[in-house]
């Protein structure tokens, strides 16, 4: 869903309410067009269901990568020792 550009007029009102209904809380510019003031809290409930799920594959990507930097490090830890326990062999 896209955001129509409102009059100068109609976004200093908005600017106004939204400065007042969220109680000292305030967004840079582009968060505020980000977010678009969608007129029903369904809007607003997908956009942080989408944050989250956004966040959520992040997390579970980079732990998935060191996950598998693990697995080859304790692969070559043990190729080393065998490497060494033959290499160490009576002679």
């Amino acid at each position: 869903m896209r955001c129509a550009a409102p009059s100068h007029a109609v976004v200093m009102i908005a600017s106004a309410q939204r400065s007042a209904s969220l109680s000292g809380v305030s967004f840079s510019d582009g968060m505020r067009r980000w977010l678009c003031r969608f007129p029903t809290w369904e809007g607003g409930i997908l956009q942080v269901a989408a944050v989250v799920f956004v966040g959520g594959r992040y997390v579970a990507a980079e732990w998935i990568r060191r996950r598998e930097l693990r697995q080859v490090r304790a692969q070559v830890q043990v190729q080393t020792a065998s490497a060494s326990a033959t290499n160490s062999g009576p002679r």
